[in-house]
């Protein structure tokens, strides 16, 4: 990673005017501006002074389709940078009109050390056994060493090539800066380009980023290493008619079409599945390529009659050498004619020089489709000569056909501006397959698999086998992680593996060491892995392994759990064709690997290319969006399942492709929203998310405005939405999430169109989760979000009312009320009347009516008469009520965690267990709580004793306080009616307060389709359960807490505290608001969570006896037809509890002993009494209390 490569390298903030008089006076107007923005919002963003002295500026420029400038500021801290502390900083007109903020305040206090203790050859041996490397590490030297700050080393065998290292400020969970070391290593066993942080003072690896962004499987690529004029000739290849000095900018150039010619699949054709090949000429658009394809000199004249230029060079790299191979070299000659044959009959080796030429026209294209919506020279576009337009040049793609580092795969490696750009292009194996399941007869057929890229391949000769269920000793039992327990049961059949904890293909090998004839993994969606890619770290699996759908493999199960004998065949299909497929010839990847230079380049600037590092971050997205738009056909609509890599994977095209669904604005085809990025691992299950919305934007714009079929200089709404995409990139954070991306986006539509599509925006994002009222959380979580589907409400052309209340009372209490009315449509109302119901038990206090013209009350119906509402007003009317002291929750059985807990704790699996704690009460001294962290966990805190469910509104009410891993770690409610033999989990539907915030990931329980408390609470909250589906039955609750070794959280986390378990009739005040109008309109609503909720009263019975030892709580009292006594502390021997008639006649007796926990909790049943004071006596050795009980 380069540092601050811009316009205005490292200038310090304070005083940067006048130092640099060169530049333009429009550059400086901009940058005043925004400093002057710094200064006066600085306190907003807790800035210090010493924060602002820190800020630099790594890039500037001006988008010229719609006049913004665009600064992006670096954060230092003595003169060292802080890992992705950019913020952008965008003017127009010379007003601030959107700020992208990643600021870290009050830096100083936060880092930890300003020299390392750490010498960079100690880190960087640190970074060589954290990845592997080979022990013997040969010519390992340092070229260049800078005071403390940097220094440079040589490659060896460590290294493709030089090792750069420098000091950087590492931000950490808890907000601290770790000074560290920053390495970065070309790994020569592979594609992969490594940034490690190294702790630099106690040489712990912090984290390492893999910046080679591949096609299918997880991973990034940082740089690229120009091709020289000696490679050029060390490969033996020639210049046409270089120019005898180095290439100049320049000015206004004139377009020049040079004749060249090249037989390929044009665009919009995607791939030789979607159409046929033709011959294009002076395909290179005037404005971005104005002197052509093969130009590098900004002279009319190609300099090259090979697939190279300005934009790109494109060669064969079989030896993956990184350097192109002479074997194949497409010529055009004088006249650019680029016609070479491709047999899609023959092995990708047949047609090399189509390929070749096949991927430079389409690395072309993106070039100049890219170009026309501002990824230009100045934003830090691939370009060898920039023609004087800004930016950094010699930076054109090396693009490499056929790459021989690896199959089933493409990727784009791409560094600060200036840098080029690398494209590979692999050979693809087709990863596909069928699978029938040939016994039992009912689940009989043919079902779809993706096989993987590892082990033996598919062959059209079936194998076919009896499947049998692979067990280790993990938590879920059926992850085969670990070595599997059952072999005997394995030995010969195809095995059966769930989805997750480690790779595919150590899942297949535990399972082939086990003696099975083949792999099944199990997803734990219904949907087909996107790849079972390879593992570097595991060798030697020689069965096929493939994938198959969650509900596929529950049949399977299912069927063995019958214990019938479960028989699947696993065979290739029948392909009229080659064995292998070369991804040059899909434009579609194409596209998907050069817009991830795009996304990278123009998020944060092109001069720091990290800010697509981060979990949630959508780069993916952005890739498979360009992909889709530039291979739209006229015919097409956005209802059309659309695959990425079809071609590739042998597919038709109704296939997925690459991706768990295809895209489609059908929510049948695809109903992936914000939540289906969470538990997720790789970065294309995010992209996928992004890319549905981004698709849905695209069609809701074509809608609008209708589709153009001009790519580059159209007019219609897909060209309009394509633009809001790009600005939207350039506008949004470093490091975005998916909130940030929507906010962006609004932006772009704001400076580009005033707004006019704000509405429409809000309502695609809307559909996908991405609602007015979601929350992104952290963007370095992709599972702490909270999706919602609401709308902005300005964008609802309606009348809306809205009810505030109080959250709970005592009974007596005073109530708040706050009515809040909005006129959203265009047009005002007249005669506005708001109607509020007042529930029997509330009386109104007319004093407190605040806002309202004219009130009544009548029949419990408090009337406000507003008058008229103009378009685009509101009203507020607020008024108090007083509530019936004699109306107060009735109070069942609580267990306060303060004496003997109704409560005990069991393990299902783990070592960490429930535990009584005073470490962090509710309430009291004393509370449930567990731990949380990474190990895993299956923990179960239940009441021992069942309660009969009674009242009107039974309602189980617990507050309990949380932080652990969203969606990894969380806490669920299950209920038993049968005596705990069978647990079924409470729903989030009957919980009315306080529910599951978010979903559980399926090895959390493996249980799909769950949610649970996960995330953080905050604070202690009350979370209330609706009981009334239970009325009439005994029933047991439990809570159960679940974690997993997967995910990024923290080691130890605070955990889950449990306090105050309480069972209650409750009693509420939930009136209806109404709001009518002489126009006819009529809006209803609640306030939510079932409105006020009242306080159990206190008349409940709860004594000691003399010593104090033993506590005596009988509950409810006055009671209907069941009464529970709860004692405390007894004392030795046994205890009877006797209920008695006024008389002193016996009526009921039951037994308790201080050894028997199970029984401190007794229930009466009093229905078969009539009303009456009752006695309830409890006798014991030196214990005799009567308490009096009321039945009503």
């Amino acid at each position: 990673m380069k540092r601050f490569s811009s316009l205005f390298v490292t200038l310090v903030l304070i005083g940067l005017i006048g130092v640099v008089p060169q530049l333009q006076a429009q550059q400086l107007d901009g940058l005043n501006q925004a400093l002057r923005h710094l200064q006066q919002n600085s306190s907003r963003w807790k800035l210090t002074a010493e924060d602002l002295k820190g800020l630099t500026v790594s890039h500037e420029h001006q988008s010229e389709h719609n006049g913004v400038t665009h600064i992006y500021f670096a954060q230092t801290h003595e003169g060292i940078e802080i890992y992705n502390a950019v913020s952008g900083i965008h003017l127009k007109d010379s007003k601030v009109i959107f700020v992208a903020d990643r600021f870290i305040a009050d830096v100083a206090s936060r880092v930890n050390a300003l020299k390392p203790a750490l010498k960079p050859e100690k880190a960087l041996l640190r970074v060589a056994d954290d990845l592997g490397m080979p022990e013997k590490r040969s010519d390992i030297r340092i070229l260049r060493a800078e005071k403390n700050h940097s220094a440079e080393f040589a490659g060896g065998n460590l290294s493709r090539s030089t090792i750069p290292a420098h000091l950087m400020y590492y931000p950490t969970a808890g907000g601290r800066l770790r000074l560290s070391w920053v390495l970065e290593i070309e790994d020569p066993r592979s594609a992969d380009h490594w940034m490690t942080f190294v702790d630099a003072h106690t040489g712990v690896v912090l984290e390492k980023v893999n910046h080679t962004i591949s096609c299918t499987f997880p991973g990034h690529n940082h740089s690229a290493q120009l091709i020289s004029d000696e490679c050029l000739q060390e490969a033996g290849l020639q210049r046409m008619a270089m120019p005898a000095q180095t290439p100049t900018e320049t000015e206004s150039p004139t377009p020049f079409a040079d004749g060249a010619s090249y037989n390929v699949f044009p665009v919009p054709v995607e791939s030789p599945l979607h159409g046929q090949r033709k011959i294009v000429s002076n395909p290179a658009d005037p404005t971005a390529s104005p002197y052509g394809w093969h130009d590098t000199n900004g002279v009319p004249g190609a300099e090259y009659n090979i697939t190279r230029g300005n934009n790109t060079y494109t060669y064969l790299d079989a030896n993956a050498d990184n350097r192109p191979d002479t074997i194949v070299v497409p010529n055009g000659g004088a006249n650019l004619s680029f016609n070479y044959t491709f047999n899609p009959n023959l092995e990708p080796s047949k047609s090399r020089a189509a390929a070749i030429t096949q991927l430079f026209y389409m690395n072309n294209i993106m070039h100049d489709f890219s170009y026309q919506y501002g990824f230009t020279e100045a934003a830090g576009n691939f370009q060898q000569n920039n023609y004087g337009k800004g930016g950094r040049p010699n930076d054109a793609v090396n693009a490499e056909a056929q790459d021989g580092e690896g199959t089933d795969n493409a990727n784009f490696a791409a560094g600060v501006d200036g840098n080029p750009g690398r494209m590979q292009m692999y050979i693809w194996s087709g990863a596909g397959g069928n699978s029938y399941i040939e016994a039992p007869a009912g689940i009989a057929g043919k079902y779809p698999i993706r096989a993987a890229s590892f082990g033996q391949r598919l062959s059209t000769t079936p194998l076919t086998g009896e499947i049998a269920v692979g067990i280790d000793a993990s938590m879920s039992s059926n992850l085969g992680c670990q070595t599997l327990l059952n072999p005997a049961s394995l030995k010969g059949k195809i095995v059966l593996i769930d989805r997750g904890t480690c790779t595919f293909e150590r899942k297949a090998l535990n399972a082939q060491l086990a003696g099975a004839i083949a792999c099944v993994v199990c997803n734990f969606e219904n949907t087909l892995p996107a790849g079972l890619g390879d593992d570097v770290a595991v060798s030697g699996v020689t069965i096929p392994a493939v994938g198959m759908r969650s509900g596929d493999c529950e049949l399977m199960k299912q069927a063995l759990a019958n214990r019938e004998t479960v028989r699947l065949t696993l065979v290739a299909p029948e392909i009229n064709g080659p064995d292998s497929l070369d991804a040059s010839f899909d434009n579609g990847i194409i596209a998907h690997e050069y817009a991830h230079g795009i996304s990278i380049r123009l998020t944060g600037g092109p001069s720091i290319v990290t800010c697509l590092n981060n979990d949630e971050q959508m780069g993916e997205g952005w890739s498979d969006f360009f992909t889709l738009v530039t291979t739209v056909k006229p015919d097409q609509n956005g209802k059309l399942a659309r695959g990425i890599g079809n071609y590739v994977l042998y597919e038709d095209l109704q296939g997925t492709g690459i991706r768990r669904a295809a895209y489609s604005t059908d929510m049948r085809v695809n109903n992936q929203t914000y939540d289906a990025i969470i538990g997720t691992s790789a970065p294309h299950p995010v992209g996928e998310v992004w890319a549905a919305t981004l698709w849905d934007l695209y069609w809701a714009f074509v809608d609008k405005y209708g589709w153009d079929a001009d790519l580059y200089r159209g007019k219609g709404g897909n060209n309009i939405a394509i633009q809001l995409v790009m600005d939207g990139m350039k506008l949004q954070n470093c490091s975005p999430g998916f909130i940030d991306g929507r906010d962006a986006i609004l932006a772009a539509d704001a400076v580009n169109n005033g707004g006019a599509n704000e509405c429409l925006i809000w309502e695609v994002f809307a559909r996908r989760g991405l609602g007015w009222s979601a929350d992104q959380g952290s963007s370095n979580n992709r599972n702490d979000g909270l999706q919602t589907f609401d709308k902005r409400p300005e964008c609802i052309k309606t009348l809306k009312v809205e009810k505030v209340v109080n959250g709970i009372v005592n009974a007596g209490d005073t109530l708040n009320v706050t009515l809040l009315v909005y006129n959203h449509k265009d047009t005002p109302v007249n005669t506005a009347i708001l109607s509020d119901e007042l529930p029997s038990g509330l009386t109104l206090i007319p004093a407190s009516v605040i806002g309202s013209n004219k009130t009544t009350l009548n029949s419990g119906l408090v009337s406000f008469e507003l008058g008229k509402l103009e378009p685009g007003s509101s009203k507020v009317i607020r008024y108090s009520a007083v509530s019936s002291r004699n109306k107060p929750s009735i109070r069942q059985v609580i267990d306060d965690v303060e004496g003997t807990s109704l409560l005990a704790q069991t393990s299902l699996e783990g070592p960490d267990t429930f535990r009584i704690s005073t470490s962090n009460p509710y309430k009291g001294n004393k509370a449930w709580m567990i731990p949380g962290g990474r190990t895993s966990v299956d923990q179960v805190l239940y009441l021992k004793t069942p309660i009969l469910v009674s009242g009107r509104q039974p309602v189980l009410r617990f507050f309990h306080d949380y932080s652990i891993e969203a969606a990894q770690d969380a806490g669920i409610l299950e209920i038993s009616t049968n005596g705990g033999n069978i647990w079924q989990v409470i729903p989030d539907s009957l919980i009315f307060r306080n529910g599951y915030p978010r979903p559980v990931i399926y090895l959390t329980f493996s249980m799909p389709n769950l949610r649970g408390f996960s995330g953080t609470s905050g604070e202690y909250v009350p979370t209330y359960v609706n009981l009334s589906k239970y009325i009439g039955q005994q029933i047991q609750v439990r809570f159960r807490y679940g974690s997993n070794t997967d995910g990024n959280g923290p080691v130890r986390s605070q955990g889950w505290s449990i306090d105050d378990i309480e069972f209650m009739d409750l009693v509420n005040y939930d009136g209806e608001v109404c709001l009518t109008t002489a126009e006819g309109d009529k809006v209803c609503s609640k306030a939510p969570s079932k409105g006020t909720l009242v306080e159990p009263g206190t008349i409940t019975t709860s004594t000691r006896d003399l010593q104090g030892q033993t506590r005596i709580a009988i509950y409810p009292n006055p009671t209907g037809d069941r009464i529970n006594v709860q004692l405390d502390g007894l004392p030795a021997g046994k205890a009877q509890v006797i209920l008695l008639s006024p008389e002193g006649r016996i009526l009921q007796t039951q037994e308790m002993s201080n050894r028997n926990a199970d029984s401190r909790l007794l229930a009466f049943d009093l229905s078969s009494l009539p009303a009456g004071i009752y006695l309830m006596q409890v006798k014991g050795e030196g214990l005799n209390r009567v308490e009096k009980v009321v039945k009503f």
